[in-house]
């Protein structure tokens, strides 16, 4: 699926690209783009142009990478709360 993104989208998009593929955690990924001071803040003035964005390809896009950092954080976890309690069972 090709994103469909204006000039100001593409420089976040490649910026998103290029913080996953230097391996950002989840929730520094959330306040880069999410949070009231995030990437995408700054392309609204107004509740219409907010509701453009939240609607956008890219805030989509960016979702599900958020989700999908989430998913790959929390089975890792899993895995290292197998592995502590592994260590620690009685023999």
């Amino acid at each position: 699926m090709e994103l469909k993104l204006t000039e100001k989208e593409k420089v976040i998009y490649e910026e998103a690209k290029h913080a996953l593929k230097a391996g950002i955690g989840a929730v520094k990924f959330s306040n880069l783009f999410f949070s009231p001071q995030g990437r995408l803040r700054a392309l609204w003035k107004t509740q219409a142009e907010k509701e453009q964005v939240v609607s956008s390809d890219l805030y989509r896009w960016l979702q599900k990478q958020l989700a999908t950092l989430r998913t790959k954080e929390a089975k890792l976890f899993e895995q290292e709360i197998q592995v502590a309690s592994l260590s620690k069972s009685p023999l």
